[in-house]
């Protein structure tokens, strides 16, 4: 299969799934009680696919020292990024704050997936489609999560589909890399995705988790967590 086929499945695969999530985001009722709700939502999605699914390809790929290792990096990154942002303030909404450290977080978890439909592609055409395929449908909940404390903080909807289709872009990088090296080093493969992984978890519980807390009523946003939960855990089941 040819790199610049790949570079274009890789492409499509990520900016297709975020820009559904931002599409999605930009559609639903405005009410502030249903943002917390659906950051409540968002959060659980997040989670499940973190738990279910990234962290433990990352362990499978290359054991406990690579997974573990790229997630507590994943943490430290997150941490001290959301530090700088709250020391010099150059964001005055705590939403948009959110919301670039969640697209951080997505876009290394793009490239790290794009590293993996590369390497698909090059064992076989139809492995490459296939994890191509499953990548997409894991981009809409990120593309959701990203939309949605950009739509609470009144950013305008056209800005805010654009910053999700962006944020899948690196993907298309990870994908022609992937092809580029062939045979990737698993364990490097897997301190990215655990990487990926750590930043999106601390993410979903330094930011989305309160945030739902703060705009939707009492047990609301909890309950709209377990919902996304559940809801990612299916998704990762049948994916």
């Amino acid at each position: 299969m040819s790199l610049l086929f790949t570079t274009t499945v890789g492409l499509l695969s990520g900016i297709v799934g975020t820009g559904l999530g931002g599409l999605i985001s930009i559609t639903l009722h405005h009410s502030q009680a249903a943002l917390g709700w659906l950051l409540g939502f968002s959060g659980g999605l997040m989670f499940a696919v973190v738990a279910f699914d990234l962290l433990t390809s990352a362990f499978d790929l290359g054991g406990l020292v690579w997974g573990l290792g790229g997630m507590l990096l994943g943490f430290v990154l997150i941490l001290a990024l959301d530090f700088l942002l709250r020391k010099l303030k150059p964001i005055a909404s705590q939403h948009l704050a959110t919301s670039f450290l969640l697209a951080l977080g997505v876009a290394i978890h793009d490239f790290a997936e794009g590293l993996a439909v590369g390497a698909g592609f090059s064992a076989t055409t139809s492995l490459g489609f296939g994890v191509a395929f499953v990548m997409t449908v894991h981009n809409i909940p990120e593309g959701l999560a990203i939309g949605v404390p950009m739509r609470v903080a009144k950013v305008r909807r056209w800005k805010i589909l654009l910053a999700t289709i962006l944020t899948g872009l690196p993907m298309a990088l990870g994908a022609l890399l992937g092809a580029l090296i062939g045979r990737l080093s698993r364990g490097l493969l897997a301190g990215s995705l655990g990487f990926a992984g750590g930043a999106m978890l601390c993410i979903v519980v330094e930011k989305l988790i309160p945030e739902a807390q703060e705009l939707s009523r009492e047990y609301h946003a909890t309950g709209a967590f377990a919902l996304g939960t559940v809801a990612g855990i299916v998704l990762c089941w049948f994916s």
